[in-house]
This record gives C-alpha cells, sequence and structure tokens, in this order.
C-alpha cells in the first residue's frame, strides 16, 4: 500500500513538473513571438515617420482652434524654438512633436479662454540636415530643401534619396546592417537606433525598411564582411549613381576619361575604350589607380581576361574617379626605346641599320 502511494505521488509530481515546464516553454515562446513581432511593428509603425517630427526653427505652425476660430492663423517657429502666439505670448516647442506642442498651447490658452480645445498641422517643413556615414561615395551632411523630390508622397526625405545624395553605395556596402540613429522627443534629447534591411526593401518590397527622415537623423551603411556579387547588381539599380567617370590610360585604342554604368567590371572598362591594343599591350599587367577619402592612393595589378567573372581578387568593380592603366608589353618597350636612338639620327642613318648595328 506504501509502495502504490509513493508511486501514485510520484506520478503526480512528475506530471505536474511537465506541466509546468511546457507552459514555460510556452510562455517562453510566446514572450519571443510577440517581442519579434514588437520589432516589426516599430518598423512598420507610422509614429516612428509621422508623430516623432520634432518641431524645429523654420517651420510653420497652423493654429486651428475648435471654438475660438477668430484666433487661427500660421505661425513660424523663431530662431529661438519659440512660437510667439496671441495672448499667451512665446512658448517654446522646439524638439518637441505636434502632439506634445497642442497640449503645452492647450495649456497656456486655458488660463485665458473658456474652451481652449485646438489642434496644430505642419503648413510648410524647414529644411533637414541628415548625416551619412559609411560606405557612401560621398560622405557627409545634406540638406534636403522642402520641396525637394522624394520617393514619398509626404515630400519627406528617406533612406534612397540621402543615400542616392550621398553618390550611392560603395561596392563595400552592406545593405542588409544600415543603421538609422534619430533623436527621441524628450527634453534629454536621447536617441534610438534602429537597423534596416535595404535588400529586402528591393527584393521583397519591405517598404518599412525604407523609412522617412527627420532633421538631425544619421545613417551609417556599414562594411560588408562578405561580399555577395549577386547582391550588388541589384543594389546598384537603386542606391547608386547611375553613372561614374573613371580614365583609361596606356595601351588602348581610345585612351582618356568614360563614362560608364556604376560598379562597370575592369575589363569591362579597358573594352569600352577601345580594348587593349593587339600588338603592344601587355594583357598581364594592367594596374588599377584609386584614391581613397583620407587622400592617400594605391594601386593593384590585374590580368585582361575576358572570361573573368565579377571578382574582387581578378575584375573589381570600378569607383568613380579610378584610373587605370594597361602597361606595354616586351616589344613595345624595345620599339619605343629604339624610337629614342633613332629619332636624332633619322636623318643618317635608318632604324634598320642602329639595330644591326647593336645587335652584331
Amino acid at each position: 500500500m506504501k509502495k502504490n502511494l509513493e508511486c501514485v505521488i510520484f506520478s503526480l509530481f512528475f506530471s505536474f513538473t511537465i506541466f509546468d515546464v511546457a507552459s514555460l516553454a510556452d510562455e517562453v515562446n510566446s514572450s519571443n513571438q510577440f517581442a519579434s513581432i514588437d520589432n516589426k511593428i516599430l518598423l512598420e509603425d507610422s509614429s516612428l515617420q509621422m508623430d516623432s517630427y520634432l518641431i524645429g526653427p523654420g517651420d510653420v505652425i497652423s493654429l486651428n482652434f475648435y471654438n475660438n476660430l477668430e484666433l487661427n492663423n500660421q505661425y513660424e517657429v523663431l530662431a529661438n524654438g519659440s512660437l510667439h502666439l496671441p495672448l499667451v505670448g512665446s512658448i517654446e516647442v522646439k524638439n518637441k512633436t505636434l502632439n506634445q506642442a497642442t497640449k503645452l498651447i492647450e495649456s497656456s490658452y486655458g488660463e485665458h479662454l473658456l474652451a481652449p480645445e485646438l489642434y496644430l498641422t505642419l503648413s510648410k517643413r524647414r529644411s533637414l540636415s541628415i548625416s551619412l556615414i559609411g560606405e557612401v561615395l560621398r560622405p557627409g551632411l545634406y540638406s534636403f530643401a522642402p520641396k525637394e523630390s522624394s520617393l514619398t508622397n509626404s515630400g519627406m526625405p528617406t533612406v534612397v534619396d540621402a543615400i542616392q545624395k550621398a553618390g550611392g553605395i560603395t561596392q563595400f556596402a552592406d545593405i542588409e546592417d544600415v543603421v538609422l540613429t534619430r533623436r527621441t522627443p524628450s527634453d534629454s534629447l536621447s536617441r534610438k537606433r534602429t537597423s534596416l534591411n535595404l535588400l529586402n526593401l528591393i527584393l521583397k518590397g519591405e517598404h518599412y525598411q525604407n523609412v522617412i527622415l527627420h532633421d538631425g537623423d544619421v545613417i551609417k551603411i556599414n562594411k560588408t564582411k562578405n561580399l555577395k556579387y549577386e547582391n550588388l547588381d541589384i543594389a546598384v539599380a537603386n542606391l547608386s549613381p547611375k553613372k561614374i567617370n573613371v580614365t583609361i590610360l596606356g595601351e588602348v585604342n581610345s585612351p582618356g576619361p568614360i563614362s560608364l554604368k556604376a560598379n562597370t567590371p575592369l575589363v569591362k572598362a579597358i573594352y569600352q575604350a577601345g580594348g587593349p591594343k593587339v600588338f603592344s599591350a601587355n594583357y598581364s599587367n594592367v594596374a588599377l589607380i584609386r584614391t581613397n577619402r583620407d587622400g592617400s592612393s594605391f594601386i593593384e595589378k590585374y590580368k585582361i581576361n575576358l572570361k573573368e567573372k565579377l571578382s574582387a581578387l581578378k575584375n573589381p568593380p570600378l569607383s568613380d574617379g579610378d584610373v587605370v592603366k594597361v602597361y606595354p608589353n616586351s616589344l613595345k618597350k624595345v620599339s619605343d626605346g629604339l624610337s629614342v636612338v633613332t629619332d636624332p639620327l633619322s636623318k643618317t642613318v635608318t632604324a634598320i641599320t642602329v639595330f644591326k648595328y647593336l645587335t652584331d
């Protein structure tokens, strides 16, 4: 009997333990699922793009009263970040959202009006300053005027707009790892970060990845650790300038500056310049000269191979400002050396005579 009772107790304990562990696992999985959903909603939520817009000097705000229509008017935010309003005077609205400013102004008018209900709208926005750093061709600070073209119907610039304005991405850009840093609407001016995947924007149509920008936003495009050339052509179509300018020198049929599509491979660029000269070009000695952002330069040597696909090691994509030089072969060098010797003597002896003299 005692043994049977112990078995029953053990069975009940074991059952409750399994139930608790299973319940805990379900709770954890459920929590993780909601956390993932919440993160996605954060990207898609319109408040990230609209409600969190921070008022600043130069914005024109429309003041609209429900019961005091005579006070309705438009007011420009002054350089000190304030609105100068009738009855209440100066009110600080800099770095506040429209909702925050509405509550603040309602509170101030509550001391003068019986029904101070009102709402604010943004009649005209100021120029926005956006910083771009990392793997863009021209990193720096960019300004977007109110009427500047945009990919959105709101007239506000987006991440893609900013990247295109900065000359596009470099061939080392990781468009799956773009970080957007933004001020939050608070007195402490704290910041928040959002990670964006622009490859999903292009391939999957995830337009919430192309976030509408606000004044003071910082966009950082990280450098890829694993260059994927199958993604590079896709990204170039939307995230790079359509044309680049490079210079092809040396033993090609049409040397000089040339305009090419962005990220054109080295070998293709040489053939766009008329191709290498058949009898004088050294197909194994081609130099790519590139200037870095810090002003320094580097030179890499390559071979001309028509069968070579786009490759960082053998057939790299070119960047704006690159210089390519195709060196002469040995026959060309000898020919040029002889011409230096024979040109001053051309009036008295022929090149053949000198050659025979030198080889005897």
